[in-house]
């Protein structure tokens, strides 16, 4: 089978790169399945989201417990995982409290 690099992956009209996502439970010390979003502002409002319809799940109840992390890139049109450039991964992306409160803080305000 044929590698392919990232920059060929990307470069197709059809790639659409996205990432793959995880909340890591800190006492439990594990991570959650996965899941895909275009960027790091779609996955935190997805876990925003969720949670605010999902009262009764652990990353509700305890939020601080959860960190969000970037796992990997994805590329939807290849079916294939891209490694991120960065040496450090996953990358976390905060704490579902933090996100929360972002969340809040960034709600529209309807008159």
């Amino acid at each position: 089978m044929k590698q392919i690099s990232i920059e060929e992956m990307s470069s197709s009209p059809n790639s659409k790169a996205q990432g793959l996502y995880s909340l890591y439970d800190c006492k439990g010390e594990c991570f959650t399945p996965p899941f895909v979003a275009r960027n790091d502002f779609l996955a935190r409002r997805t876990v925003a989201v969720s949670l605010k319809s999902s009262a009764e799940i652990l990353p509700s109840k305890y939020p601080a417990d959860f960190i969000l992390y970037r796992l990997i890139g994805w590329s939807d049109f290849r079916g294939l995982c891209i490694m991120p450039d960065e040496p450090n991964i996953p990358v976390p992306l905060g704490t579902v409290a933090s996100i929360l409160s972002d969340d809040r803080a960034q709600a529209p305000v309807v008159p």
